[in-house]
């Protein structure tokens, strides 16, 4: 008869989202009507300056924090890690040369992208 409902908890970055776009929703709209209240013509170049400059601006920042924040989360990569160990041995004196060179190859060969 009832349906369970499910919550889920919004991570930081998504809170911040929406509080901001919450935020500049409402104070472009009090600004415009208030504008309109008070005989101001022009009331409604508010809406494409606060819902086409200042709103995508601002989500953008955020999104910008959150891919910060979320890599400097997910700590080194697995190119990182496996350069790291590759140079140590190196400069211990237990890789040769070629070995390096070779172990270099295949680690660039295998990680793709990640290695950019």
């Amino acid at each position: 008869m009832y349906k369970s409902v499910t919550t889920t908890r919004l991570d930081e970055t998504e809170a911040i989202g929406l509080l901001i776009g919450s935020t500049i929703t409402s104070l472009v709209l009090v600004t415009a009507f208030g504008l309109l209240a008070l005989g101001f013509g022009k009331f409604w170049i508010v809406f494409p300056l606060g819902f086409g400059v200042v709103l995508p601006a601002a989500l953008g920042l955020v999104g910008v924090y959150h891919a910060t924040t979320a890599s400097e989360k997910n700590g080194p990569s697995q190119f990182d890690t496996a350069w790291s160990d590759l140079q140590q041995q190196y400069v211990r004196g237990e890789l040769s040369d070629e070995e390096f060179e070779r172990r270099l190859e295949h680690l660039l060969e295998n990680t793709g992208t990640e290695a950019a």
